[in-house]
């Protein structure tokens, strides 16, 4: 029977270095580190296995931009432009032909909103640079400079662009 000396800090240091192919497939967010993961957990004790999942592990086959790039445009393709404010009809944001996109209105309701005009044509400003926001965190993605993000950063990422396609 393989006695496991827990007290032991080797024993952590040999851990680490046994799941290292898995452990990297996943920092890289390699479109396979749920199967390099299992043949590392499964093949990792072989030279040969462990020396495999490593160099898939460092392949090429990523999950950064080329996934997002691939979507096709669900959205009224930009440029998009804020119209100026109207007390009529709010903040409109048209499309560069003059398509309709989004009205921000206000409707006044109580005191302490003194700035409203303002905040909705800020507003509306912000939802027209929504199509180069989501270009830009794209090409972002799609960059092969991500090591300098942590998984948090590359999340508020992922996260927003899934948010603009609707997958969240």
């Amino acid at each position: 029977m393989i006695h496991i000396d827990l007290d032991n800090p080797a024993t952590y240091v040999w851990l680490i270095i046994y799941f290292i192919p898995g452990i990297i497939a996943s920092i890289r967010r390699h479109r396979n580190s749920v199967p390099i993961g299992i043949l590392n957990f499964f093949l990792g004790w072989t030279i040969i296995g462990w020396i495999a999942t490593l160099a898939w592990a460092f392949s090429k086959d990523t999950k950064r931009g080329e996934d997002v790039m691939s979507e096709k445009v669900k959205h009224t393709s930009g440029p998009w432009i804020a119209a100026p404010y109207s007390s009529v009809v709010g903040a409109p944001v048209v499309s560069a032909s003059g398509r309709p996109i989004a009205t921000v209105t206000y409707f006044k309701i109580g005191d302490g909103f003194e700035n409203h005009d303002k905040e909705s044509a800020a507003n509306g400003r912000l939802i027209a640079a929504a199509p180069e926001m989501l270009a830009a965190l794209r090409v972002v993605a799609g960059s092969d400079n991500w090591r300098c993000f942590v998984d948090e950063e590359w999340d508020i990422v992922n996260d927003a662009i899934s948010k603009a396609e609707g997958r969240t």
